[in-house]
């Protein structure tokens, strides 16, 4: 393997808060620095490099490399004392659960349309693999074809036809999402500053460029952001992407492209990062673990003591698809309110077995008055704003995973 200069930033991450138990009224984008918008919650001054995995597609032994990365400057190089093993002889795709801090992937003994992929776990500790479960979606699919987790820990799966499956690894069961467009290859993975899945297409062996689409995750719409090329690679995709922050993926392409690049979501480009990656020639995914910053989000709260180290910073409440005009706020420090309800929302829907979708809306509700009214207690919300809430609260489908008629 190819060694590759690298260059590293060493930069200070600011405080913003005193006590990790003091209560506050300060909204999420004023604990971001002052020339930062809500939507870069995370500023580049305070990204560090990381480790970036990758996986090659096609051999059962060294198949995933190891490179140093730098999302605020690009500067990447290659561990080459760095080996990992999946076991597989064909691997389509795999992503970080950093709630249990492993490797979730998806592999195969054969490469064809009978032969079920699999979900399997892989510890870059000690290198131990270990069989999940066979991937088949609500729809009767065997091929998944990318894998994405939430700061949930909800596994979300784009199978072969576009369809996109959520799947509970503590249960084992895959519940319907969404249904979007797929021409070509495909890339899955998750926004954590907007709080939604970003999903590629095309490429490969169609004639035309990769289209780029947001997918809300409380409804699975989606919508198209924008259409691109790769780089340096007539038949490239973006089956591998990877959102690492301040509206910027990293990706590549399988097909033999051999290319790493980054795609920005603010000014829709693309920029190459290497060629020839120095690794493998088939690269089919990438993980990027910010292992340096020990605050995340920037909350002020240091990631092994922050309840939400992914906190959800966006500027106003939302509930299904409707966003409200009602601020969000730090309920206490490394809190939002988001924070709180995106957690309800998670515990409703694992909770859901597909016959009790009316109670557990009703202990939704039940739950989301307790914690409004400790915000307004708080002095957090007005009397109407908590009545707002509840309005639409009662409209929302919660669980999510249910769409009554």
């Amino acid at each position: 393997m190819k060694q590759l200069k690298m260059s590293m930033v060493v930069l200070l991450i600011a405080t913003f808060f005193s006590s990790c138990n003091e209560e506050i009224t300060m909204s999420p984008e004023n604990a971001i620095k002052s020339d930062a918008s809500v939507s870069s919650a995370r500023p580049s001054e305070s990204v560090q490099a990381g480790e970036l995995y990758a996986l090659f597609a096609w051999d059962s032994s060294e198949n995933i490399a190891l490179y140093s990365y730098n999302p605020s400057n690009d500067a990447i190089s290659l561990n080459e004392g760095f080996t990992g093993n999946t076991g597989q002889n064909y691997n389509f795709a795999f992503d970080y659960n950093s709630n249990d801090g492993l490797f979730y992937f998806l592999g195969a003994e054969q490469n064809n349309s009978s032969t079920p992929r699999s979900l399997y776990t892989y510890n870059r500790e000690n290198g131990e693999v270990l069989f999940i479960d066979q991937m088949e979606s609500v729809e009767g699919q065997i091929s998944p074809q990318d894998l994405t987790f939430d700061d949930q820990g909800i596994l979300y799966v784009v199978f072969k036809g576009g369809e996109i499956n959520s799947y509970n690894i503590t249960t084992n069961t895959m519940s319907a999402f969404s249904n979007v467009p797929q021409n070509g290859g495909v890339g899955l993975t998750y926004d954590f500053d907007h709080h939604q899945l970003l999903y590629a297409t095309g490429g490969g062996n169609t004639s035309g460029p990769v289209s780029l689409y947001s997918i809300d995750l409380m409804e699975g719409l989606y919508n198209l952001l924008f259409s691109f090329y790769p780089p340096q690679c007539s038949n490239g995709t973006a089956h591998g992407i990877e959102y690492v922050g301040n509206n910027k993926l990293i990706a590549t392409s399988v097909y033999g492209c051999d290319i790493i690049y980054t795609i920005n979501l603010e000014a829709e480009n693309t920029n190459l990062l290497l060629s020839p990656t120095g690794s493998y020639t088939g690269i089919v995914d990438l993980i990027y673990i910010n292992i340096n910053n020990p605050d995340m989000d920037d909350d002020g709260v240091l990631n092994e003591n922050d309840p939400y180290p992914n906190s959800n910073m966006s500027e106003t409440i939302s509930l299904g698809d409707m966003n409200l005009t009602i601020e969000n706020k730090f309920v206490k420090t490394g809190t939002t309110m988001m924070d709180q309800i995106d957690a309800l929302i998670a515990q409703m829907n694992e909770e859901y077995t597909g016959d009790n979708y009316a109670v557990l809306h009703k202990k939704f509700m039940t739950e989301l008055s307790k914690i409004t009214y400790y915000w307004y207690k708080g002095r957090l919300i007005t009397s109407r704003e908590r009545s707002v809430i509840s309005k639409i609260g009662w409209s929302a489908s919660v669980p999510y995973n249910n769409y009554p008629a």
